[in-house]
This record gives C-alpha cells, structure tokens and sequence, in this order.
C-alpha cells in the first residue's frame, strides 16, 4: 500500500462503477474536499447495510473533512490503512446532530489513490463502493 498524502485527496470524488463492486441506485455520488477542512457531498450512499439495502436514502449535504494517516482501532483489517472522516449531518436529523463517516484510501504504490466505502463490515463482505478523483467513470 502507497503512501498518501492529504493534498492529494483535495478535489472532486465521483462514483466509479467500473471500480466497483456493489451496484446502487445513485451512481452520481461525488464527494468534494476542500483545503480548508469543509466538504460537500451529493447523493452519499449514508447507509452502509447491505448490497440491497445500501443508498436508499443518499445524502447531499455540507460538512467537514479530515485526513487520517491511519484508520481507528476497530476498522477491520483496513484499520492500518489511510482513510478520511466526514462529519456529516445524521440522516434524518432535525435538531443538527452530526455523524462520522469513515471511507478507507486505498492506493497502490504507483497508481492513484480510490476512496472506497464498503457495504457492510469490512472483515466480512467483498463488496465496495469506489470513488475516483477527478473522473466521472459510469
């Protein structure tokens, strides 16, 4: 696993369906991180349950964003893994409350870095959901 560094995940994100392997009622999903720590999303697959389930509610909304050279204890077998948190508003919140959202960088040694959602827990499913910068593969 490649090195990443934040100045690199700075940009626009979009839904790779080549890349992935789960399919998903909102393939328009983009994620756009700023330098300046804000982010916004668009039709974010919020739910992270299972392959049938996964995005029947997608996000768009506005937040913030923050570069983790190492994931949490916890994260599976990706926990030694790059990622980034998103602190986005809870879905169907009215009164403002936040949630984390964890996405694993996954990057090969020479080759760009993918954000990767995966459906279910980490350790147990094959399924992901890949973001690319920069592209709008479909």
């Amino acid at each position: 696993m490649g090195e990443t560094r934040r100045d690199e995940l700075v940009g626009t994100w979009t839904y790779s369906a080549e890349e992935s392997t789960v399919g998903s009622p909102v393939p328009s999903t983009t994620i756009e991180l700023r330098s300046d720590d804000t982010v916004t999303v668009v039709d974010f697959p919020a739910d992270q349950l299972t392959e049938t389930d996964f995005a029947k509610t997608p996000l768009s909304a506005t937040g913030t964003w923050e570069f983790l050279s190492k994931l949490p204890e916890g994260f599976g077998r990706y926990g030694k893994q790059a990622g980034i948190q998103l602190d986005l508003p809870a879905t169907g919140s009215s009164d403002g409350t936040y949630e984390q959202r964890l996405l694993v960088i996954e990057k090969k040694d020479d080759e760009a870095p993918r954000l990767v959602i995966y459906v279910g827990h980490p350790d147990t499913v094959g399924k992901d959901f890949v973001l690319t910068k920069g592209s709008s593969k479909s």
